[in-house]
């Protein structure tokens, strides 16, 4: 597609900002797509960047999905690598960036879920 303009959306999550969270997942769910196609899939040349209020760290890789149920695309948050509390990503709030400078499919994001869960830690 010729005429698709570069990705960029940035957002914060931040439900009950005064408890630490530990974040695990991520679903992208698009108003209408066709079902996932290996060969041609949004997230092909997307970069991500996750930084917390605890870690001032971003990650810049691609994510591979691990599922496509009904459209909706699920995949991990990253994981730190070797930190003393483990290798979750925690914070009281976590900003993320998705950028895709050559989409090579059309897409509208109805709506974002963060699963996450309370650190005790």
């Amino acid at each position: 597609m010729d005429y698709l303009t570069p990705l960029q959306l940035e957002f914060i999550v931040n439900p009950m900002a005064s408890v630490t969270k530990v974040y695990d997942s991520q679903q992208l769910v698009p108003i209408k797509r066709d079902r996932f196609d290996a060969s041609r899939h949004i997230l092909d040349y997307t970069t991500f960047a996750f930084e917390t209020d605890l870690v001032n760290k971003q990650y810049g890789e691609s994510m591979e999905p691990y599922t496509d149920r009904e459209g909706n695309i699920i995949y991990n948050v990253p994981r730190y690598q070797n930190m003393p509390y483990g290798n979750r990503i925690r914070g009281k709030w976590m900003k993320v960036n998705i950028n895709n400078n050559n989409p090579s499919e059309y897409f509208t994001i109805s709506h974002m879920i963060t699963k996450f869960r309370q650190s005790f830690s």
